[in-house]
């Protein structure tokens, strides 16, 4: 008896034609996902490239009139040690958001910039000043900003500065904690009333969120000057709330 071969019937055109959509689509999602990833890395060398020209040691501060060059909307340098972020903080001059997909060298860029919105004035001289920032999956940006959630890096860790134009600010670290994504100057009034600043300042001595860190010992006063790092969570679960690290002014020493 004898053996007869099994035909393979040819695919319809129809699948074929779907199947290969599906190739190029799936490439097309692998090169857009890698360039972003490039872009975003890119960004982050020059970031930590172009100090080490403007930065003088002598002085402890930045040359901003070189910074305007790259970053034209710059109105400080944020430096959070062990971390990756050691970026510039920009402001629109007209609109709130367009930093959210620019970045600092005002191109078009999916991982945004550290910036800040107009309701915060440029010398970080408000009561509260909120830096937002995105949290990205290459620990670019605001994401390593989540390695406060750690105990032992937040104790470890208690200092960040901001260099603005004749200034180095030193902030200490008070709390790190999980928040709501309600805008915080606005839903404050600005905190120009100081029973509502320091109703606000007891929230963050005293966060209520499950996952926190706080300084020990640590309170806030009236005057003081609270700097604010915001950016999303990971999980998707949380998208409505932010990650929020506060630190309160503690030194200001000028630079030349």
């Amino acid at each position: 008896m004898s053996k007869h071969k099994k035909i393979r019937r040819p695919l319809p055109r129809e699948r074929k034609v779907f199947i290969a959509i599906c190739i190029v689509l799936a490439l097309i999602v692998l090169a857009v996902a890698g360039y972003l990833i490039y872009k975003n890395f890119d960004n982050q060398a020059k970031y930590k490239t172009d100090p080490d020209i403007i930065f003088n040691q002598k002085v402890a501060g930045y040359d901003f009139n070189k910074l305007r060059q790259t970053y034209p909307d710059i109105v400080a340098w944020l430096d959070v040690p062990n971390t990756n972020i050691a970026l510039p903080i920009v402001q629109h001059p007209d609109n709130d958001f367009y930093y959210l997909n620019h970045n600092a060298q005002s191109e078009y860029d999916v991982s945004g910039a550290a910036y800040m919105q107009l309701c915060n004035k440029k010398d970080m001289s408000d009561p509260v000043t909120v830096v937002y920032g995105h949290n990205m999956i290459d620990n670019g940006m605001f994401s390593t900003a989540h390695f406060f959630e750690n105990s032992d890096f937040f104790k470890d860790n208690e200092k960040f500065y901001v260099y603005t134009p004749g200034h180095k600010l030193t902030y200490t670290t008070v709390s790190a904690y999980i928040y709501d994504d309600r805008h915080i100057i606005n839903s404050n009034n600005g905190f120009t009333d100081t029973n509502v600043r320091m109703k606000y300042f007891n929230e963050v001595c005293n966060p209520t969120s499950q996952v926190k860190n706080v300084r020990p010992g640590i309170s806030l006063k009236a005057e003081d000057k609270l700097f604010q790092l915001s950016t999303c969570m990971s999980d998707p679960n949380l998208a409505n709330q932010r990650y929020i690290v506060s630190g309160v002014l503690t030194n200001d020493e000028p630079t030349n």
